[in-house]
């Protein structure tokens, strides 16, 4: 984003540390949520072998059975972790800790964040022809 915005900021600034640290967080949840059911019909009909997806993460390390449970899991995890942005965004500008160049690295973070989950949801490559716009 810094070399998208030709913008001069300091991403290892403590000040947007946590931000960073939770838009890294959100882009593989989302777009492991997006690609999970094509993902596991590759590992199923032996296309690809490993499966390495959040959605089967979850349900392995919370012992889930159930697909749609973990699935479930993950879209609150994602969730949480778009509350946490907000939360963090919340700080931000209540401590008007950042300069107008800084806002606008947030706001473009926020925007390809925004767009990732769109991309996830509706590009062929994540959930099939079914999803394509």
């Amino acid at each position: 984003m810094k070399f998208s915005l030709g913008s001069s900021i300091d991403i290892a600034s403590p000040k947007l540390e946590k931000f960073i640290r939770l838009a890294s967080k959100h882009v593989p949840v989302a777009n492991d949520l997006g690609s999970w059911k094509k993902e596991k019909h590759h590992f199923d009909t032996g296309k690809v072998m490993h499966l390495i997806n959040t959605v089967d993460m979850i349900r392995r390390v919370m012992c889930l059975s159930d697909e749609e449970a973990a699935i479930s899991q993950t879209y609150a995890l994602q969730l949480q972790i778009e509350c946490q942005i907000d939360t963090e965004v919340e700080r931000l500008m209540a401590t008007g800790a950042l300069d107008e160049e800084e806002w606008q690295f947030v706001n473009g973070i926020l925007t390809a964040l925004s767009g990732n989950v769109l991309s996830s949801s509706v590009m062929s490559r994540y959930g099939g022809e079914a999803t394509r716009l």
